[in-house]
């Protein structure tokens, strides 16, 4: 939706831009933007396969401009346009009525444990070196609740996903961006577009139900194919082929990509383990280490735990 929604936006102003999708063949994900771009009267570019490495949107970037005449002789900029924001900015994933509804009641504590619950947020107790770290961990998000409940206490959930999640969405892109040498155009950031969203009731928005409206209120090319859509949220109305895989549900990637991804994960969680310690270590390394080597020789999966060290890695 958002990438669609930033196209459709771009070609009512007069620009047509060229776009790509980088999804694995025979998923939604493609066939979706396959039949948008056909219908919105945009180039498209498929990624050849789909397959994973360590820098991904590099590699796609790299190969798309080169392989785009194009882009190959004007892509000076080096900007691209992303929906990055959009489900969580405008269509409040991760949030329901019932944590707006305890923030409101004041029972921080409850809206902290239920995120985790509805989240599946669950700390992996064994990788920490402190006890009863779940305990801590959802101590601080009902403390950082409450202190977003000042003006519009149903929003507290929305500013912790803005003022944490989402302000750090791109760090890794922007720490390395001397590296990857492109910059992102990024609308679903832009102040004045959270500044609205803010000011107007939450509910509205949860489960997509504000974004749903947007989309059919704007009509057109964008609502004549079909879209995907977050499990649980507003459905889109238009039926998708069968045997398409879905983005969340687990068999997006093959098998043999499944396997490469947490291969990737696991050297870099080991990598971690090995490297020289903080002066406050909050890790247990020695354990990180022999789970990673668990991974890599294919005897259990562990790779999630790259996503724990990943802030300090």
């Amino acid at each position: 939706m958002d990438s669609r929604l930033i196209v459709n936006t771009l070609m009512s102003m007069g620009v047509t831009p060229n776009t790509a999708n980088f999804a694995p063949p025979k998923t939604m994900d493609r066939v979706f933007a396959e039949n948008a771009a056909a219908e919105i009267g945009v180039p498209l570019w498929l990624h050849p396969t789909g397959s994973l490495n360590t820098d991904f949107v590099v590699e796609t970037v790299n190969t798309w401009t080169g392989a785009t005449t194009e882009l190959k002789e004007h892509f000076k900029s080096r900007a691209i346009w992303s929906g990055d924001g959009g489900s969580v900015g405008l269509g409040n994933v991760y949030l329901d009525d019932e944590l707006s509804r305890l923030c409101e009641q004041g029972a921080y504590s409850e809206c902290a444990h239920r995120f985790c619950a509805f989240n599946k947020r669950e700390i992996v107790a064994r990788a920490y070196r402190k006890k009863n770290v779940q305990i801590h961990f959802e101590e601080s998000i009902g403390q950082l609740l409450q202190s977003y409940s000042k003006s519009q206490p149903s929003r507290a959930p929305y500013y912790f996903l803005m003022l944490n999640d989402q302000r750090r969405h791109l760090d890794h892109h922007y720490e390395s961006i001397h590296v990857r040498r492109f910059d992102f155009k990024l609308p679903f950031f832009d102040r004045r577009l959270i500044e609205l969203v803010s000011a107007l009731p939450t509910r509205q928005f949860n489960h997509h139900r504000m974004y749903d409206k947007l989309f059919h209120r704007i009509g057109g090319s964008l609502t004549a194919t079909a879209w995907q859509t977050y499990p649980g949220h507003v459905p889109c109305p238009i039926p998708a082929p069968k045997g398409l895989a879905y983005q969340w549900g687990g068999n997006f990637y093959s098998q043999k990509e499944r396997k490469k991804q947490r291969r990737i994960n696991a050297m870099k969680s080991l990598s971690f383990a090995i490297s020289p310690p903080s002066k406050q270590p909050i890790f247990k390394r020695p354990y990180i280490a022999i789970a990673s080597i668990a991974t890599l020789l294919g005897l259990s999966d562990h790779s999630y735990l790259y996503l724990c060290v990943k802030p300090e890695y």
